[in-house]
């Protein structure tokens, strides 16, 4: 049976039935109600996973007072007019990220076996590519940020032989990408005061599988009693735009003080395909059923909350050292759900010569998910440090050229961070009947994430 509904979305439907097409839709219904529950695996990173720019590698992200260049149009676009370089090219990299997920029950029989997961996930993510000029008496910025990258695989399987041999296993892929390409332009209406404007266009892709199965095996036939698998295919593209505005305010030469307020972030254009398949055998039925959602189109979707920064710094002549702080309002919406979520950052950068600097930072990166309660959902509060070392270097040009010198400047940075939170997994029926609610629950289990990371970055002033 396929219907068409042009002013929704497009579903496709095959259903053979075990005996009656309710216990069909049955099944349906519970898998599909697995799916509904499942945002997604979590990472050690929530909205801060990836740090762009150098000087947030370095200082744990506590930039705000003292974001410059194009970094500063991630954080705080006023930033754009700090600093003496009128015109400069940022280029990083976050390599060799290593994530290593622990959790101890991701599926489970009742008060039986229980199986969870520890693997490492590694990542190479081209995390900034921004440009900078002076035009006038504006800076005008463009860049492009990768704010987000995931990509793991969960496998658990459990078994008991007491009653012959069953066997479920559970297999979970999640790739999560969230991009950020921004406009920006600053200016100074006085020398002590920066203020700042951006665009912000940003780019979510997501994928997803889920597959499930398992059955039991008669100890003396050696026959399948029972036999049951499901499989759900995700992809899911999303494109949101938000515009942020910030300052920068020097009261006095050794103190400067930030502030950066996001607008919330607007879904204009949402893809989402969701592909699904079951099959079940047992003495009494047999069947499959298969779905097919597609939801294509303009929208106008809350797809972010605001967000605002605070920070002061302290400048001295070996350097400076900055608090940060952020705000993120809660949400309770149909379209956007999400907790009151605060972080803070301390960190610095240090000189030790003319030519190399070394920065430092702590920070907490906190989820705005909910406590998990239903299959798939998590939540995992991320804290961490940064260390790194910024070398400079100046080549003097011939007289008569646009630009006095070039300055190379080369940014080596490692960030570790801790996640620590609950993941809800399954707790399955010995033998599931498609006709019991309760056929699964979910299984509330620790989960610990733990997150290294080199990035390196470059840039080039002129």
């Amino acid at each position: 049976m396929t219907e068409v509904d042009h002013a929704g979305p497009r579903r496709t439907t095959t259903g053979v039935t075990y005996g009656s097409t309710g216990r069909a839709a049955a099944l349906l219904a519970m898998a599909l109600g697995w799916l509904s529950g499942w945002p997604g695996a979590a990472s050690a990173g929530n909205d801060d996973e990836l740090l762009v720019g150098d000087q947030a590698a370095l200082a744990g992200g506590a930039v705000t007072a003292m974001a410059e260049g194009a970094g500063a149009l991630a954080y705080n676009p006023a930033g754009v007019m700090r600093g003496t370089d009128e015109n400069h090219i940022d280029a990083s990299a976050t390599v060799y990220g290593v994530r290593r997920y622990v959790t101890r029950a991701l599926l489970s029989l009742p008060a039986q076996a229980a199986d969870g997961e520890s693997f490492l996930e590694i990542t190479v993510v081209p995390s900034t590519l921004a440009y900078v000029r002076q035009l006038g008496r504006l800076r005008v910025g463009v860049g492009f940020f990768q704010r987000r990258a995931t990509s793991l695989t969960l496998r658990a399987n459990v078994s008991d032989d007491s009653a012959g041999q069953l066997d479920w296993r559970l297999t979970i892929v999640d790739r999560n990408q969230l991009y950020d390409a921004v406009v920006g332009t600053g200016f100074s209406p006085h020398p002590r005061l920066h203020l700042g404007f951006a665009l912000h266009g940003l780019v979510s892709s997501t994928s997803g599988f889920i597959a499930f199965g398992g059955g039991l095996v008669d100890p003396v036939t050696r026959q399948a009693d029972y036999a049951l698998s499901q499989s759900f295919l995700v992809s899911a593209t999303t494109v949101s735009a938000r515009v942020s505005a910030g300052l920068q305010w020097s009261p006095t030469d050794d103190v400067s003080v930030g502030a950066s307020i996001d607008s919330p972030a607007r879904t204009l254009y949402s893809s989402t395909t969701v592909d699904f398949s079951a099959q079940q055998q047992s003495p009494t039925n047999n069947g499959f059923a298969t779905d097919s959602v597609d939801r294509t189109g303009l929208v106008y979707e809350r797809f972010q909350p605001a967000r605002v920064r605070v920070g002061v710094a302290l400048e001295r002549p070996w350097g400076w050292l900055a608090l940060d702080g952020d705000l993120q309002p809660a949400v309770h919406r149909s379209d956007l759900d999400r907790k009151l979520v605060w972080n803070l950052r301390v960190g610095g950068l240090f000189r030790v010569t003319d030519v190399l600097q070394v920065g430092a930072g702590l920070f907490t990166d906190r989820a705005s998910e909910h406590r998990p309660d239903s299959f798939g959902e998590a939540r995992v509060h991320a804290y961490g440090a940064t260390l790194g070392l910024r070398f400079m270097k100046d080549r003097q040009l011939a007289p008569g050229e646009e630009a006095p010198r070039l300055r190379f400047g080369s940014t080596f940075a490692l960030r570790y961070a801790y996640g620590a939170g609950r993941v809800a997994g399954l707790d399955v029926a010995p033998v599931p009947d498609v006709n019991d609610p309760n056929v699964t629950a979910p299984r509330i289990s620790p989960m610990r994430v733990h997150e290294v990371s080199l990035y390196m970055g470059s840039r080039l002033s002129f």
